[in-house]
């Protein structure tokens, strides 16, 4: 038989999850076999495969030995095992022929992956694709059969992988399938599975589809979050009627499948159909296909239609002037008007890129070429852009036209100015920064007395609301003063915020000078200079004798008089 080509319709079968899992059998893994099944009125189906793709090919040249025992629900008839198939293999390439229908898509597939001298495909242009075509060509074989066998029951049976049994009533099917294959060749376990007649399968429920309607194309998603494993594989069909449906892609959509992690690449498969013209309604519905090649439609249609996406041209030379009255004239061009054109919208921000806010309650006439904004701002440069939207809602926006209003006002002082300082002379001034939005800096100027001329700390502004300075202790300026002024981008100065700090008493007084001393009968009269310090608070006198420690006589207060007297009576 010569080689199949087949079309890139079947390329996503390389990559899908069979309902048996991973077409990809790891180094450690072990050779089992398999089943599903399923139940209706009238038989019973069973599908199974071997779980990689060596024990696969073994088996076909081998065959399956199915054997089956029948027991009543209630337990009270248990039948003999019964031999289904000795050597069940697929069928010979003359009933494929001559059994399967010719309309059967799936059946050329897997004849040419079971008998087929080659199996090739032609070049897809998809990387993913391509890159898998190196792998053996055994596994390429397996992969594509087991995912016909997917979308077509007739196609499993004649792969030698699936099978029917009469219903019979109340009764349980205890089925048991193991491979012919030689222990000596690859050791492959048997498998058993049990089915009740009675139980008949429903089928799955189909997942969610939603449209994301697009320009001249509606984007269809079939979101499998809540049901991963129910269908193995998807088509979508459309009507313009909602009776006659048809599909729209003559292959299924399946599930892309990383083998190495064991999850699935996206829980959402992606389609897109493409329209002839937006705003003509169209109605959708999904049909899932079981792994016994069942479809199932969905009862829930869905109504939509593609959508104008495409804005309108922008507004073009937009610029903007100051008026006579202060107001700021925005003005622009625009050539031709499209026939869903709506309106205009002029924008106003502090900045050129960002959020922009219209300056107008109502939209603009088509036949608007100018704005007056009467409340711009006049401490900051005004940037504008002009938008232009269609009835459908798109928008589009002009390149921004700037300008800055001439500004004489000055701004505010800064306030709530704080003052600390630490006994290392460390000072931190904290302030709050005035609401205007133009402040550029601050400037601080020093001082050792309020009624003398200040001095700028920097030579630069301070955009901080806190600053750190640090003053000499050991003088004799009890205090310090600092003023603080706002400026703005205009370099108009606020008026003079200021703070005085008293620094911390670091300075020892000067010491009080013994001026003279008489000695009488039973006294000693003490006179000397007071300590010139200001803020002497006490003075004390001690005497002392030899080889003794001092000892204190007497405590005076501060006083105002320069010389302080004392009678000492030892």
């Amino acid at each position: 038989m010569k080689a199949a080509r087949f079309k890139c319709a079947f390329l996503w079968m390389v990559l899908c999850k069979s309902a048996f899992g991973s077409f990809q059998q790891t180094k450690d893994s072990i050779s089992t076999i398999q089943i599903v099944g399923t139940c209706d009125a009238n038989e019973v189906k069973i599908r199974f495969a071997p779980n990689n793709a060596l024990a696969w090919k073994l088996s076909n040249q081998y065959g399956y030995r199915i054997s089956v025992i029948e027991i009543s629900n209630d337990g009270s008839e248990v039948g003999a095992e019964r031999v289904l198939f000795d050597s069940l293999r697929p069928y010979p390439i003359e009933r494929w022929k001559k059994d399967i229908n010719a309309n059967n898509t799936y059946a050329p597939i897997a004849l040419q992956a079971i008998h087929g001298k080659k199996f090739e495909i032609t070049n897809s242009g998809n990387s993913v694709i391509d890159a898998r075509r190196q792998t053996s060509d055994r596994d390429m074989r397996y992969s594509f059969a087991l995912s016909a066998c997917d979308f077509s029951f007739e196609v499993a049976k004649a792969s030698g992988l699936g099978f029917t049994l009469p219903v019979k009533k109340a009764t349980s099917y205890f089925i048991t399938i193991q491979s012919n294959i030689p222990e000596i060749l690859i050791p492959i376990s048997k498998s058993s599975y049990s089915i009740k007649s009675d139980e008949i399968s429903e089928l799955p429920t189909l997942p969610k589809l939603e449209m994301i309607p697009g320009e001249k194309v509606m984007n269809l998603e079939i979101h499998l979050q809540n049901n991963p494993f129910g269908f193995s594989g998807y088509f979508i069909e459309a009507a313009e009627d909602n009776i006659n449906y048809r599909k729209l892609h003559p292959a299924p959509l399946v599930k892309l499948y990383n083998a190495n992690s064991d999850e699935f690449i996206d829980q959402i498969i992606h389609y897109s159909d493409t329209l002839v013209a937006n705003y003509q309604f169209k109605y959708y519905r999904l049909k899932g296909i079981t792994a016994f090649g069942e479809e199932v439609i969905s009862q829930k249609t869905y109504k939509a239609c593609g959508v104008d996406q495409t804005p309108p041209p922008p507004a073009c030379q937009v610029k903007a002037s100051i008026d006579k009255s202060g107001s700021v004239r925005i003005d622009w061009t625009y050539d031709k008007i499209p026939n869903d054109f709506k309106g205009f919208i002029v924008t106003r921000n502090i900045q050129p890129e960002g959020t922009y806010e219209p300056i107008h309650d109502a939209m603009l006439s088509s036949s608007t070429r100018m704005f007056m904004d009467k409340s711009p701002d006049k401490s900051l440069i005004n940037y504008y852009r002009v938008f232009a939207l269609d009835t459908s809602g798109n928008i589009s926006q002009s390149l921004y036209a700037d300008i800055l209003l001439p500004d004489t006002t000055a701004p505010l002082p800064p306030n709530n100015i704080r003052a600390i300082i630490d006994t290392t002379g460390i000072v931190k001034i904290t302030w709050t920064k005035p609401l205007e939005k133009d402040i550029s800096g601050f400037r601080i100027y020093k001082s050792n007395q309020s009624d003398h001329e200040f001095t700028q700390e920097k030579g630069y502004l301070i955009t901080d609301t806190v600053y750190y300075d640090t003053l000499n202790l050991k003088s004799l300026t009890k205090r310090i003063y600092y003023s603080l002024r706002s400026v703005d981008f205009s370099y108009n100065h606020s008026e003079k915020a200021s703070i005085a700090i008293t620094k911390p008493d670091m300075v020892k007084p000067t010491v009080p000078v013994f001026q003279s001393f008489e000695i009488q009968d039973s006294s000693i009269h003490i006179a000397w200079f007071r300590s010139s310090s200001k803020d002497v608070k006490e003075e004390r006198l001690y005497r002392t004798e030899p080889n003794q420690k001092p000892v204190l006589v007497a405590t005076l207060k501060a006083g105002k008089d320069t010389v302080a007297h004392y009678v000492d009576r030892p």
